[in-house]
């Protein structure tokens, strides 16, 4: 009676849109990554004040040339950026700030004549840098040149295995094996359109970096179904010569659903620019974002993360639930000594170099449904059924990570940054509320005719 099905399912779709950013940030070809060392160099020697310094910094020198020190080489912000590594952003900043961008091209290039550059309160241009010395189209300065192209891809395989027991004495089974890999190279899509094709690269210099899994890959899933009607009572095996104990003895049906299933995953963000910048989607204006929602894109400003002494497969079987003491989010997907000073899950912070992309899974999800139903004959067609239904009957807790981009479930990619301080709690949480909820037993009559 028991049958077994074996199936692989696959597909492969190629050539799908996918919107991207064009004016990605260099830092290479125009010889600012070397400068942003010797600007690395001069904040050690001042102690951590300055990175101006006997160390030349001449693309720096001239972009802030005519701005205090204070405001530029002394600013928290930017001595941040030079500190962390992060050569990206500072060059990022460069071309947001029309100021100091026209410092370096000088009435080289239209828009900055236009505004006045030549004449008085300007400093006389020394070097006229290229116009294109940052980004690919200089009249999209600081703001993102989105092009629609198809070069994104997606691909399932999938090994389904199912064995079957049809009704036949008192029972009827299935269950339901499927062994799966998804991948994409466009993990995020907007936030507010799903699978938007707001999509970046993350670098320009190799699309294949991109390539992951997909926000709906789930490597493991079992479900497994039955129902059982016990041999006792009249029509069945066992039985009484008695009426009454037939009745009570009779009629009793046990069914139960079970399912265990991987983890939902989810990308370590870094966020920071140690090798390039990407300027994002202003509010409202995103393909797809409803007016007045910010578009949030957490993978464009992120080199990708630094692991030491854990490799990504190591830090895998960290996942699970770990008690923070903390009443405002008590619970955390990894241990939060991972993060932080000293931890093992670092954003990157070398200039020049391109983090490792981390996806993980999340922790796996059991849940277990029971249904017991008793049938009662009043006449030969009239009976009365009653549902005793426990709905995760074992109140086992299912844990959703949930990040901090939105606090959704339903996104249709996730991410954990690491760089946010408090590292822990506050971000690196796998928000408590459960898949499945917490028990619930519901009962139920009917009459049946």
């Amino acid at each position: 009676d028991w049958a077994v099905d074996i199936n692989y399912v696959g597909n492969h779709s190629v050539h799908n849109y996918m919107l991207y950013d064009l004016n990605e940030v260099n830092i290479f070809e125009n010889g600012f990554l070397q400068e942003f060392q010797n600007a690395q160099l001069n904040l050690t020697a001042s102690g951590g004040t300055s990175f101006a310094g006997p160390n030349p910094t001449p693309i720096l020198s001239q972009a802030f040339a005519g701005q205090p020190l204070g405001s530029t080489f002394e600013n928290p912000s930017n001595i941040f950026l030079v500190q962390s590594g992060q050569a990206g952003a500072l060059a990022g900043l460069i071309t947001q700030n029309p100021l100091f961008f026209c410092n370096l091209v000088g009435n080289t290039f239209s828009p900055c004549v236009s505004q006045g550059y030549v004449g008085a309160g300007h400093v006389p241009t020394p070097t006229a840098y290229p116009i294109n010395m940052f980004q690919l189209n200089p009249y999209a300065g600081g703001q993102a040149l989105m092009y629609l192209s198809d070069p994104a891809s997606e691909n399932y395989n999938g090994l389904h295995i199912t064995v079957k027991h049809p009704v036949g004495h008192g029972l009827n089974f299935m269950a339901d094996y499927v062994y799966s890999h998804s991948f994409t190279n466009e993990y995020l899509g907007d936030y507010y359109s799903a699978d938007g094709a707001l999509v970046d690269f993350v670098t320009l210099r190799d699309p294949d970096l991109n390539a992951g899994p997909s926000p709906y890959d789930m490597r493991h899933q079992f479900k497994a179904y039955f129902t059982y009607d016990l041999p006792f009572g009249v029509g069945r095996p066992f039985k009484s010569g008695n009426s009454v104990v037939n009745q009570v003895i009779g009629g009793w049906t046990l069914g139960s659903i079970f399912v265990m299933q991987s983890g939902r995953n989810f990308k370590l963000a870094g966020g920071q620019n140690t090798f390039n910048y990407f300027d994002g989607p202003t509010p409202a204006t995103a393909p797809g974002t409803p007016a007045g929602i910010l578009a949030y894109v957490p993978d464009q400003n992120d080199n990708g993360v630094e692991l030491n002494g854990m490799t990504a497969s190591q830090i895998q079987q960290q996942i699970g639930v770990h008690f923070t003491g903390n009443p405002f989010s008590p619970v955390s997907i990894l241990p939060t000594t991972l993060f932080g000073t000293g931890g093992a899950i670092q954003p990157e912070s070398t200039p020049g170099v391109m983090g490792q992309q981390v996806f993980l899974a999340g922790p796996r999800l059991v849940n277990t449904d029971i249904s017991i139903i008793k049938r009662f004959m009043i006449r030969e067609r009239v009976g009365l059924n009653f549902y005793a239904e426990l709905v995760n009957a074992f109140n086992h807790p299912n844990f959703n990570f949930i990040d901090s981009y939105s606090g959704h479930t339903d996104n249709p990619a996730q991410y954990l940054p690491v760089n946010t301080a408090p590292y822990a709690p506050g971000r690196v949480t796998a928000t408590g509320s459960t898949a499945t909820g917490n028990r619930q037993i519901q009962f139920r009559l009917e009459l049946a005719f």
